[in-house]
């Protein structure tokens, strides 16, 4: 529902682009450093976003009470949980899994979804 939630409002790829950078450069996450680095950019990339919907409006009506930007900024959080979700059947399935097992997928998948914390 998120991510169809979010497709349907028809933002620009560079809407979509700075979204996403948004939803990644948040400094609350665990074991980052340079943290008020990650706020000033974190905050210029919410401006740029900003000021890009001003230019380009999403594509679909949404509610006059609600702005695309509150509605983005609500859908944060969620896309975060399912994140958080995501890590931790990753790291049951990397438990429950036997190295012969893991060892068999392509080395890009250790890239993309390893749950390391190193």
């Amino acid at each position: 529902d998120t991510a169809k939630s979010i497709a349907d409002l028809k933002l620009s790829e560079v809407a979509l682009s700075l979204y996403s950078a948004y939803v990644l450069l948040q400094a609350d996450r665990p074991g980052l450093k340079n943290l008020e680095e990650i706020r000033k950019l974190n905050d210029a990339v919410c401006s740029s976003l900003q000021r890009e919907l001003m230019h380009n409006p999403a594509l679909h009506p949404i509610k006059e009470e609600v702005s695309t930007i509150s509605l983005l900024m609500n859908k944060r959080h969620t896309l975060r949980e399912l994140s958080f979700m995501h890590l931790e059947v990753l790291s049951k399935f990397k438990r429950n899994c036997s190295s012969q097992m893991t060892d068999k997928f392509p080395a890009l998948y250790g890239e993309l979804f390893s749950t390391d914390n190193s």
